[in-house]
């Protein structure tokens, strides 16, 4: 009794059709998605420059100024007697930048910062020198600065950790009233 049996299972050439179906939606979707992808991220780029923009003015409207972008700070002298190259500080824009900003800012502190600066200088080789450069001051200024009104630097969650002996750390994590949030 071979009668008629009810169908049970696709034929070869129906899975094959079925998959060559959703193959073609999606090599369809494939470039859907990519420009989706691409639109999200220019938004997400897009937002961050906004917020990066207010975080800027933000610090302007709490400090009277803009973050100095440490560009007129540091000039590179001659080579020295080891060929290491020095850094001589023109300190007028900053200096002032940091009275405006900061009026009871202890001398120390004036003093801790520069180091730091010349610091991250000379730690690099006289064939690659190196200046902080404006994204590293949007860091060190809108990362958060200590509450400690003659201390904003060194300070408790201040950017610098003096390690001693002229020696220091730029704090990454744990800083205090930050006007921006960095991302790891």
């Amino acid at each position: 009794m071979s009668g008629n049996r009810p169908h049970q299972a696709f034929t070869l050439v129906e899975l094959l059709t079925v998959i060559v179906i959703i193959g073609m939606l999606v090599a369809l979707l494939i470039p859907a998605i990519g420009a989706v992808m691409r639109r999200t991220k220019d938004f997400r780029t897009a937002t961050d420059i906004a917020k990066l923009e207010q975080a800027v003015e933000l610090y302007k409207d709490k400090y009277g100024d803009y973050p100095p972008d440490f560009s007129e700070m540091v000039n590179y002298h001659d080579w020295n007697s080891d060929n290491i190259l020095t850094a001589v500080f023109d300190s007028t824009t900053i200096i002032g930048h940091l009275r405006r900003a900061f009026p009871k800012i202890a001398p120390i502190e004036v003093s801790h910062f520069k180091n730091y600066l010349k610091q991250e200088i000379d730690n690099h080789t006289p064939a690659q020198p190196r200046r902080p450069t404006p994204p590293d001051s949007i860091f060190f200024w809108l990362g958060g600065l200590s509450g400690n009104v003659q201390r904003p630097f060194t300070g408790a969650g201040g950017p610098l950790i003096v390690l001693g002996a002229g020696s220091y750390r730029l704090r990454t994590v744990e800083r205090t009233n930050p006007i921006f949030e960095f991302e790891d």
